[in-house]
């Protein structure tokens, strides 16, 4: 099962953003995630982090480590990274391998700039990020965040946004030929319990990640020391999600309703949000802190895995049409040697695919280059291979061409 994006964003009576249930078609792998004019400045750059206009005599020294969870590939917003085929928890650990003990950040930023992905991944990678607060500070840093991916967001206990970003709109929908159907049933109820375990996780209220999953009226009161009583309905003072739509929030109504800490276009920025809190080993407040970038193999080699799999998908789908074509011509060859010519093609292409299959799993939820597909081509295969046409003279014929 898939976590859908939903595209199309509808303004509603309160300043939070809402998604028609019925626009579901959006592919993953589109584009639709390029900035405007607005567009904040790269994660990874910002001012001098090091020191945060603080003399180095004067401050405490903290590191940090970057690690960006999706993107694009360029500036022209080509690639949207998806959860489970360029993201994953496996790659994610092993990139954080790369980290020495001794380098350990004091925060870890894990950047998540998704469209969504597969559910299945999300609770492999909310494990990884549970794990990680055990080891120390974890922030989430959301530049867009929709379906699978608002999820993973969702699952760490501090969350902050750029001005620009979204999160949720996070509907579980079955692929078929044809189309995509959202999840009912069974499969609904497994997709929203996996929410629920994201909210418990990261500390957001339940109802609002039931409202990001499946159609669900929601709207909150607001005491007068700050603290929000939920509603399932549209009975409350404020409006948060309309009857019959999915919910995605914007940074400004995620931070007022309590699922981001603030918002940071830029790290300088980002991390003097973080400096607001960040406290010593003894519980005592820190003084100055002086911020070092540790951890730069680590985030370059989680790029270098999203783009080995963007690499892998793009040439699966290169392949596949290859295979139907070599096949063709395999079953309508004029002789042994044109025939056996064309079985060697096909079986070369078949292993190709395999292989990149077996890599990444993922991809038979993009592609129709699942295991069973490739069964079918082997299966395919000795049938045109056991075939004789009148032409042949049955000498001198290859092993390949007389398999059974």
């Amino acid at each position: 099962m898939i976590c859908r994006s939903l595209k199309r964003v509808q303004r509603v009576r309160s300043p939070v953003r809402a998604m028609p249930a019925a626009v579901l078609a959006l592919s993953l792998l589109s584009g639709g995630c390029d900035r405007g004019p607005g567009e904040p400045r790269d994660p990874a750059g910002g001012g001098a982090v090091e020191g945060v206009g603080v003399p180095e005599s004067a401050a405490t020294e903290r590191r940090f480590a970057l690690i960006e969870l999706g993107g694009r590939a360029g500036d022209d917003g080509a690639r949207a990274d998806v959860i489970g085929l360029h993201i994953s928890a496996d790659r994610l650990r092993s990139s954080l391998a790369l980290i020495p003990e001794a380098q350990w950040p004091h925060v870890l930023i894990l950047c998540v700039d998704s469209l969504g992905g597969a559910l299945r991944e999300v609770a492999p990678l909310a494990d990884l990020i549970a794990q990680l607060q055990e080891r120390g500070r974890v922030v989430v840093w959301v530049r867009q965040a929709w379906s699978a991916a608002a999820l993973v967001a969702l699952a760490a206990e501090e969350r902050y946004m750029t001005s620009d970003a979204v999160i949720g709109g996070a509907v579980t929908v079955v692929r078929s030929r044809d189309s995509d159907s959202a999840v009912t049933g069974e499969d609904l109820a497994t997709a929203l319990k996996v929410g629920e375990e994201v909210a418990r996780r990261g500390g957001v209220e339940p109802l609002v990640v039931r409202a990001m999953q499946t159609p669900t009226p929601l709207s909150v009161d607001v005491a007068a020391d700050g603290r929000l009583s939920w509603r399932m309905d549209l009975l409350g003072a404020r409006i948060v999600n309309p009857a019959g739509e999915v919910l995605a929030l914007t940074s400004r109504d995620a931070a007022e309703l309590g699922v981001s800490r603030g918002t940071a276009d830029d790290l300088e920025e980002l991390l003097r949000l973080i400096d607001q809190t960040e406290r010593g080993s003894d519980g005592q407040e820190l003084g100055a802190v002086r911020w070092v970038r540790v951890g730069q193999a680590a985030a370059d080699d989680q790029r270098a895995c999203r783009d080995r799999m963007a690499a892998a998908l793009e040439r699966v789908v290169v392949l596949l049409p290859h295979v139907e074509m070599a096949m063709q011509h395999a079953a309508a060859a004029p002789d042994a040697q044109e025939r056996d010519r064309q079985i060697a093609r096909v079986r070369a292409l078949l292993e190709e695919a395999r292989r990149l299959v077996q890599e990444s799993p993922a991809i038979g939820l993009y592609t129709a280059c699942t295991p069973d597909w490739l069964n079918a081509r082997d299966a395919e295969l000795r049938a045109v291979a056991s075939v004789r046409s009148p032409a042949d003279s049955g000498e001198g014929a290859s092993p390949d061409a007389r398999e059974k």
